[in-house]
Parts: structure tokens; sequence; C-alpha cells
């Protein structure tokens, strides 16, 4: 006796040539398109920042620099800037309209006598 099973129709067309076809196409599509992104991210990439860093080793200064001399030379410009002897009384004011003559001190107790009368 021979037993008969029934043909399923779902997967005959899975299997059909058309539909093979354009599942190739879909994985061949995304294996190249995954494939090209790796070697763009893993070697394009590299290759080009490789040959960045050998043009900026060309510009870099060769010499060693003295770092005793750099700090000692920021030290005294620090001291420069941080010295404050200016008497400021005594400078004019170039922004102003009338020019203020220096005051004397005999000059200072005859306006505050002048004030509290």
């Amino acid at each position: 006796m021979k037993f008969r099973l029934p043909k399923i129709k779902i997967f005959q067309r899975l299997i059909s040539l058309r539909y093979l076809y354009i599942l190739i196409v879909i994985l061949t599509t995304g294996v190249t398109s995954s494939l090209g992104s790796f070697l763009y991210k893993n070697f394009y990439q590299t290759i080009t920042q490789s040959e960045e860093i050998i043009l900026l080793k060309k510009e870099v200064a060769p010499d060693a620099i003295d770092i005793k001399e750099v700090e000692n030379i920021i030290n005294n410009l620090n001291k420069k800037t941080t010295n404050n002897n200016i008497d400021w009384e005594t400078i004019k004011n170039p922004f102003g309209l009338t020019a203020n003559p220096k005051i004397t001190e005999s000059e200072k107790t005859n306006t505050q006598e002048s004030i509290t009368e």
C-alpha cells in the first residue's frame, strides 16, 4: 500500500525559481554592502590616518625642547604681568573731559574746612 501525502503549496512557492533568484539577489546585495562597509572602516580609514600621521611628523619640530628653560620663561612672564607697582592717582584719565591736577595737602585741608562750614 502506498501512502499519498498532500502537496503543500507554500513550499512550492518558496522553492520556485523566481523567488529563489530574488532571494539570491537580496543576499548578494546585503553581503556586498556589509563587506564594503567593513573594508571602508577597517582598511581605508586606517590607511588614510596613517598617511596623515606621516605628513604631520614632517611638520613637527625635530629638536628637543628644554622644559626647564620654558618654565623659566613662563615664570618670568608671570612675574612681569603680576607686578602692580602702578600709582593710578598720578595717571591722567584719557577719557576725562577736564584735567584733574594733583591736589596738595594744603588744598585738601582748605576744601575740608569749606565743607565743614
